[in-house]
């Protein structure tokens, strides 16, 4: 297959899947390799991306990731891709002009990935790659989005479209499925996409990695539950760990954070070339220098010699009048010392509403031990 190295933008925007490779082509950087023993996913529904973007990226640095699946991004087609420095996006939004929804992925810059599919059918949304973990060793991650039953969004049908779903033993399938049953939530009765789940995951041979602790707190009732599932073949049942972190911006949702145990293998990444300086430049010694250079040149019927001969007269006299300059660190000025307290604020008293609300159930449950729950 063939190896295309990205291009790097320092910039916040870039425009939508600008220098992407297309399915079935992998993207690579450098020749000489490094390892690390884990590698670090992080799934999460944003519900609505653009005004989460900045937390989005000092959690990721903060948490050393290196893939990212995120769901409802509520990106639209003519909207430019919000970029997290150092990793590639793949975008998969919904299609046919409807709100809500949209997929996407972030890989970090020193993985060799390949795009395998993204693909919408019934309103299940699912975009799908394969990272490179070693020379012969692939893992094989789908980002996942389904709306609950109870979406208006879609006349037609709507359900949650199993087949469409990539599965191998070397799978990680990370998405909101909008579905309960008691393999992953505690919290909320099981329903018919459950049950759909379940038959399936013993045909596929999949198994869940969730630990039955809350994903999602609704906004409106505080109630808790699972909806966000992680689901991974048989190579990474008994390699993986994962857990819930505190939630970002107003999502009501929680970010997992899933831990592969085994060997990937990174490229080297490279860094901004020096530039031309561009203030405080005396252009006139500049322009002198290459015009005198000019005026003492052969003729020569050479289209590429005389390309080349003025391109290094240019270069001469700018390294001479000019110089260069290094591209500067980007700095994070939005997030001041009163902002991260204000995020550590609300994540502690979401921390301690959770624990409150755990606390009020297993209580009623003690005072009605012959209770169904509902």
């Amino acid at each position: 297959m063939k190896c295309e190295k990205a291009g790097k933008t320092t910039d916040d925007i870039t425009p939508f899947n600008a220098d992407l490779p297309e399915p079935g082509k992998i993207q690579c950087k450098g020749d000489n390799k490094y390892n690390k023993k884990t590698l670090r996913a992080m799934q999460w529904n944003a519900a609505s991306l653009k005004n989460k973007i900045y937390e989005l990226r000092d959690r990721t640095k903060a948490l050393d990731l290196d893939i990212l699946l995120i769901q409802e991004t509520h990106l639209k087609e003519d909207d430019k891709t919000p970029t997290i420095d150092g990793y590639t996006a793949i975008r998969a939004d919904r299609k046919g002009g409807m709100e809500g929804g949209g997929l996407i992925s972030y890989i970090r810059t020193s993985l060799t990935f390949e795009r395998i599919k993204d693909e919408a059918k019934n309103g299940t949304e699912i975009s799908s790659f394969s990272v490179k973990m070693s020379k012969n060793k692939w893992i094989k991650f789908t980002n996942l989005y389904c709306p609950p039953t109870s979406s208006t969004s879609f006349t037609n049908q709507l359900e949650l479209a199993l087949p469409i779903i990539p599965t191998a033993s070397n799978a990680i399938i990370c998405g909101d499925f909008n579905a309960h049953s008691t393999l992953w939530d505690d919290h909320a009765a099981s329903d018919e996409r459950g049950s759909q789940i379940e038959d399936w995951l013993i045909e596929i041979e999949l198994t869940v990695l969730n630990d039955n602790a809350p994903t999602r707190i609704n906004p409106a009732t505080g109630g808790l539950s699972s909806p966000n599932v992680t689901l991974c073949g048989t190579n990474w049942s008994h390699k993986t760990t994962w857990t819930t972190e505190d939630g970002m911006g107003k999502s009501d949702h929680n970010p997992i954070v899933i831990e592969m145990h085994s060997e990937v293998s990174h490229n080297p990444v490279f860094k901004g070339q020096a530039k031309w300086k561009s203030k405080n430049v005396d252009r006139r010694p500049f322009t002198e220098e290459i015009d005198a250079k000019i005026a003492l040149l052969e003729p020569s019927t050479n289209i590429y010699e005389r390309a080349n001969r003025f391109t290094k007269i240019l270069i001469d006299a700018g390294k001479a009048h000019v110089g260069t300059v290094k591209p500067g660190k980007n700095t994070k000025t939005w997030m001041t010392p009163p902002v991260r307290a204000a995020i550590r604020k609300r994540n502690h008293l979401r921390r301690k509403f959770r624990t409150q609300h755990k606390e009020s159930k297993g209580r009623k449950l003690e005072g009605n031990p012959g209770g169904h729950r509902h």
